[in-house]
């Protein structure tokens, strides 16, 4: 039994094609994106929600220090930090000594706790932390 449309998960474009290729139906790439545009099938973007929750609470910082990772590089991200005039600095790859707070926060908690204790669920993390 099929769900109906609006209770299916929805994929974008490209991931569409993929899966009806995997199915044996051969369509043009561009062709595909004709009928998915016209059924208005395209997914819903989503907002920076949660950065900008923490501005709120907290005020918009002058500069975001983080990792070169493919999560921090996004589109989305680099829009909102341009668009709400934060400057966003990446520490360079293979040099976490230049983001020394977060490394030493990282080394007392795995020597201190990860490294002493065996948690058996979060509660009991959270308990023996608070301790």
């Amino acid at each position: 039994m099929r769900q109906p449309i609006h209770e299916r998960r929805r994929v974008g474009y490209r991931r569409l094609h993929i899966l009806l290729a995997r199915e044996g139906h051969q369509l043009n790439h561009k062709k595909l994106f004709r009928l998915y545009r016209g059924e208005r099938l395209g997914v819903r973007r989503r907002a920076g929600r949660e950065l900008d929750r923490i501005v709120a609470l907290r005020g918009r910082p002058a500069m975001i220090v983080s990792e070169n990772g493919t999560k921090l590089t996004s589109h989305a991200i680099l829009r909102w930090q341009q668009e709400r005039g934060v400057a966003w600095h990446s520490i360079a790859p293979g040099k976490p000594q230049q983001n020394r707070s977060i490394e030493s926060l990282d080394r007392r908690i795995r020597d201190e706790y990860l490294n002493e204790h065996l948690f058996g669920s979060l509660p009991a993390a959270r308990r023996i932390i608070e301790e």
